[in-house]
């Protein structure tokens, strides 16, 4: 429903247990060899989007997560807003939607209201790349859009189980500033199940060890 097509679509499924693949292949079956499947056992977010993206031919790269949504818009407007201004890498707001597809409303507390703090907060920094310093503004993957050779330049997403996505950015921002989109073309599905929700630490022991990671690198570079 894109009002700007994608090239291609590379879906990789990292070992559901639903109807997911038998679906899949009944569209890619239709698609002209627009779409392409890749089903095999699990292995986690990172090095899922790694073989995704590497299987890929295009020269921009938009990841859509597995309950999230797109805006009918996104491809075209990140194509014009990201790629013609010349930037490597970007970012769009994400409007946070409940397990039935509902955006939440205005005012909600917890981690959505948490969520849309972080966002409203990442203009207000120097620079956007700064904003990462603080928090991962982008929230998720899927609100990314970058090219082909800044993936290659970074190397990557990095085999963190919570916080790729924010390790993503922070090596990003030293290569390139992003450019913030501030309209809401991604929709974050928000719920009791999401994998940062983890009552262990483990995610917060992730954070640490990529901010120090970062300011390491930070020291190094040119």
């Amino acid at each position: 429903e894109q009002t700007r097509a994608a090239d291609e679509i590379v879906v990789v499924d990292d070992g559901s247990t639903d109807w997911s693949v038998a679906r899949i292949r009944a569209v890619a079956a239709r698609s002209a060899g627009r779409v392409r499947l890749v089903a095999r056992e699990h292995r986690g977010a990172a090095a899922t989007i790694n073989e995704a993206v590497r299987a890929s031919g295009g020269d921009w790269i938009a990841i859509l997560n597995s309950d999230d949504r797109f805006s009918p818009v996104r491809l075209e407007t990140m194509l014009r807003r990201v790629a013609g201004a010349g930037a490597g890498w970007g970012f769009s707001r994400s409007e946070c939607i409940d397990a039935d597809g509902s955006v939440f409303p205005p005012r909600t507390g917890g981690r959505v209201g948490a969520l849309r703090a972080l966002q409203d907060g990442a203009a207000s920094f120097d620079t956007v790349g700064l904003a990462f310093v603080a928090g991962n503004p982008a929230i998720s993957t899927g609100a990314l859009f970058f090219s082909r050779a800044l993936f290659d330049r970074v190397g990557g997403f990095r085999d963190l189980r919570y916080v790729h996505d924010w390790d993503f950015c922070l090596k990003a921002s030293l290569h390139d500033e992003p450019v913030l989109v501030s309209e809401p073309l991604y929709e974050y599905r928000t719920h009791g199940a999401n994998t940062i929700d983890t009552p262990d630490g483990s995610a917060d022991a992730e954070a640490d060890e990529l901010l120090r990671a970062y300011f390491r690198d930070a020291c190094h570079a040119d």
